[in-house]
This record gives structure tokens, sequence and C-alpha cells, in this order.
């Protein structure tokens, strides 16, 4: 049951799987303290602000692209010319 405080955290569980855990919070500490804890961090994360990427990052992401397309490019070009 302990490693349900997450996906009952989340509103995942349903059922008579819910109902199981449920009645389990109401005698197990802490599993009713993590899911206060997980309660809390689900809240932060929902009131905090996006943070916008950096204006570089998809330039850098462009190039690693490019580069890794680079190294492929001589072997694509051999198999090519073998089947020529």
């Amino acid at each position: 049951m302990h490693e349900l405080t997450g996906v009952y955290t989340l509103d995942a569980l349903a059922g008579l799987e819910r109902d199981a855990f449920e009645w389990h919070l109401l005698r197990c500490g802490g599993c009713a303290s993590e899911v206060a804890d997980l309660h809390t961090a689900v809240a932060l994360f929902a009131t905090s602000a996006a943070c916008p990427p950096p204006p570089r990052l998809w330039d850098c992401i462009a190039s690693s692209i490019a580069a890794d397309g680079d190294e492929r490019t001589p072997e694509h070009s051999a198999r090519s010319r073998r089947n020529e």
C-alpha cells in the first residue's frame, strides 16, 4: 500500500483500490503524512509560474541535431554510392 501514495495524491486510484487505500490512510500515519506532503508539493507546482526557456535553447538543439546528422551523412553517402 505504501507505494500508492503518489498515485493517490494525483487522484489516479479508482474504485476498490481507492477505497482500500483510504482505509489504509486512516491507520497508517506514515502514508497519511506522505500524502499530505505530496498534496503540498502538487499545490506548489500548480501555482508556480512556468519559466520560459532561454532564447538560445532552440539554437543549441538545432545545432546538436545538425551535428548528429553530419556524423551520419558520410555513412549514408557511402551506402548510396555502393547501391548505384
